[in-house]
C-alpha cells in the first residue's frame, strides 16, 4: 500500500508534466485569441513576443518548480522510507531483546533472530554459527541446500568470509565477482549468491559466532544493513552467553544433585553399617561379659578344685605332722614332705591361673618370646603341630600393641583347634622399616566368610579380632575358602615400634 509521501510524488510527476502543457496551450491561445477577435489587429512585433513568452517561459518556470517539488516529494518519501525501515529493524531488535530476556532456550531465540533477519535484509539464504574452539559450527539456517548443510557443518577460523568475519570481529561483505575470490571454500558461490554480509556474534567484546546472510541477484548490502546486522549480531551473541551460562549451571546443579545423591547413599549406607557395628558391638560386648563371667567361673573352679583342695590338704599334713612330731618323727618328716609337695603344686596352680590371665613374659621380654612360649604348651595341649618362624630384627612394640597381637593370635589358635580340623599350622612374624607383618597358616577345612554371620559365637570371636587390631592402628585381613584352609594376616604400622629391643 504506497504511502502518503509516494502518492504526494506520483502526483507531483503528473502534474509536471501537465501543467506546463497546459500553460502553454491556454496562455498563448488565450492571448492570440484576445488579440485577434477583441481587438481584430495584425501580428505584430508585441504579440508575438507575449506569445513566445507565455508558451515557453510559463511552461519552463512550471516544469523547473514542479520538479523541484518532486525532488523534494521524491526525498520525503526516502526518508519515509528509510525510517520504517529503521522502525522495523528496531523492532526486529526489540523482539529478539525480549526473546533473549524471557527464554533461555538457545534454539528457539536464534530461530526468531533469523528469521526477522531474513525478512527485514530481503535475502534468500542465512545462517548462524557458534564459534567452539577454532571451529564455527553452523547452529541455525535458512534457504540453503541440504548438500550445503551437510558439507558446510564447520568453517576453521579464518578460513572463508564467516572465519575471517569472526577471527577479525567487523562486519564483511562480498558482491558479484568478488564473492568467489573472497570465498576460499566457494560453498557460497556453488549456492549460487551473489551478495553476501557477515557480521560476528559478540558478548562483551568476545566473539560467539558469526550471523551470515546472501541475495542470489546483485543487490548490494547496505552499510546500513551492515549496522543492522552487526547490532542483531550483538544480541544474538548475549542469548548465545546467557545459554552457555544457564546450560554451565545446569550441568552444576545436575553435578551437584548427583553428588548430593551420591552422598546421601553414602550416608545412608554409613548408617546402616553403623547400626550394624552398634549391633555387632553390643553382642560382642554381651559375649565378652559372657566370657569374663565363664573365665571367673573357671578360675574360681580351679582355685575351689585345685589350689584350696591342695592348702587343705598341706594344712592337714602339717597338722599330722605338729601331732606326730613328740610321737614318731619319722612320721612328721613324711607328712611334712607331703605337705612341701602339695605347696608345689598350689605354686603351680596359681602360676598356671596367672598365665592364662597375662603372661608375665609378654610384659618382660615382648611379643616373640611369648609367642614362642605360647605355642609350645598349645603344642603339648592339642596335639597339632605349630612353628614359629621370625625374619627380621625383632623389637618391641607399645604394651597395648603387643597384648592386641598377642590375643588375636591365642584367639585364632583357638579357632584352629576348634573349628578348622587342621593337623598343623604354621605362624610366621617379619620385622620390617614399614612396620610389623604377622601370618598364621593353618591346612584345616576352612570356612566360607559369608556363612560364618549365621554361627554367633565363631562370627563375633572374627569382629573382635578385627576390633583388637583396627583399636591399635593395624589392619586384619582372613583368606579363606571351604577346603583351602585359613591365613590370618595382621599389618602394624611402624608407628608401633619402641626402642627396645624384641629378642
Amino acid at each position: 500500500m504506497p504511502t502518503d509521501g509516494r502518492r504526494l510524488s506520483e502526483i507531483i510527476a503528473v502534474l509536471r508534466w501537465a501543467v506546463p502543457l497546459l500553460i502553454a496551450i491556454l496562455g498563448p491561445g488565450y492571448t492570440l485569441l484576445e488579440h485577434l477577435a477583441l481587438e481584430k489587429g495584425g501580428l505584430s512585433p508585441h504579440l508575438i513576443r507575449e506569445v513566445v513568452f507565455l508558451g515557453f517561459t510559463g511552461p519552463l518556470l512550471a516544469w523547473l518548480t514542479l520538479t523541484w517539488a518532486l525532488d523534494a516529494a521524491r526525498c520525503r518519501e526516502a526518508v519515509e522510507q528509510e525510517l520504517a525501515q529503521r522502525n522495523r529493524q528496531l523492532a526486529s531488535l526489540n523482539t529478539v531483546s525480549a526473546a533473549v530476556g524471557r527464554s533461555l532456550d538457545l534454539q528457539e531465540v536464534l530461530e526468531e533472530a533469523l528469521a526477522r533477519v531474513v525478512e527485514l535484509l530481503d535475502v534468500d539464504a542465512g545462517e548462524i554459527r557458534i564459534l567452539r574452539g577454532n571451529t564455527l559450527h553452523l547452529q541455525n539456517h535458512w534457504g540453503l541446500s541440504r548438500r550445503f548443510v551437510q558439507e558446510e557443518r564447520t568453517v576453521a577460523l579464518g578460513e572463508c568470509l564467516c572465519g575471517l568475519t569472526a577471527q577479525h570481529c567487523r562486519p564483511l561483505t562480498a558482491n558479484g565477482q568478488a564473492v568467489v575470490s573472497h570465498l576460499m571454500r566457494g560453498a557460497c558461490a556453488a549456492e549460487g549468491l551473489r551478495s553476501i554480509l557477515c557480521a560476528p556474534l559478540t558478548s562483551h567484546t568476545r566473539v560467539v559466532g558469526v550471523v551470515h546472510v546472501g541475495r542470489r541477484d546483485s543487490r548490494p548490502f547496505s552499510p546500513e544493513d551492515s549496522e543492522f546486522l552487526a547490532a542483531m549480531g550483538h544480541q544474538i551473541g548475549m542469548a548465545i552467553e546467557n545459554a552457555s551460562l544457564y546450560a554451565e549451571l545446569k550441568a552444576l546443579n545436575q553435578e551437584l544433585e548427583t553428588r548430593v545423591c551420591e552422598r546421601t547413599k553414602e550416608l545412608e549406607h554409613a548408617r546402616q553399617e553403623l547400626a550394624q557395628k552398634a549391633r555387632q558391638l553390643q553382642r560382642l560386648l554381651t559375649k565378652t561379659v559372657q566370657i569374663q563371667e565363664r573365665e571367673r567361673a573357671r578360675i574360681a573352679h580351679d582355685m575351689h578344685n585345685g589350689v584350696i583342695q591342695f592348702l587343705v590338704g598341706a594344712l592337714y599334713e602339717v597338722q599330722a605332722a605338729k601331732d606326730a612330731y613328740n610321737i614318731s618323727p619319722d612320721r612328721a618328716q613324711e607328712r611334712l614332705q607331703t605337705a612341701l609337695e602339695l605347696l608345689q603344686q598350689v605354686e603351680k596352680e596359681i602360676r598356671r591361673t596367672i598365665y592364662d590371665l597375662r603372661p608375665p613374659i609378654l610384659d618382660a621380654k615382648g611379643l616373640v618370646p611369648a609367642l614362642r612360649q605360647y605355642i609350645s604348651r598349645y603344642q603339648e595341649m592339642t596335639g597339632i603341630p605349630c612353628t614359629l618362624h621370625v625374619s627380621g630384627t625383632p623389637r618391641r612394640l607399645r604394651s597395648e600393641a603387643e597384648v592386641a597381637i598377642y590375643r588375636v593370635i591365642q584367639e585364632a589358635l583357638h579357632n584352629v583347634h576348634a573349628h578348622a580340623q587342621a593337623t598343623m599350622a604354621e605362624v610366621f612374624v617379619r620385622f620390617g622399616a614399614r612396620g610389623l607383618w604377622l601370618m598364621l597358616r593353618d591346612n584345616g577345612r576352612g570356612f566360607d566368610p559369608k556363612a560364618v554371620a549365621s554361627d554367633t559365637d565363631y562370627h563375633l570371636g572374627l569382629i573382635g579380632m578385627h576390633e583388637r587390631i583396627q583399636d591399635i592402628g593395624g589392619e586384619l585381613e582372613i583368606e579363606t575358602e571351604p577346603g583351602q584352609g585359613t591365613c590370618v594376616v595382621i599389618r602394624a604400622p611402624a608407628e608401633l615400634f619402641t626402642t627396645e629391643d624384641g629378642t
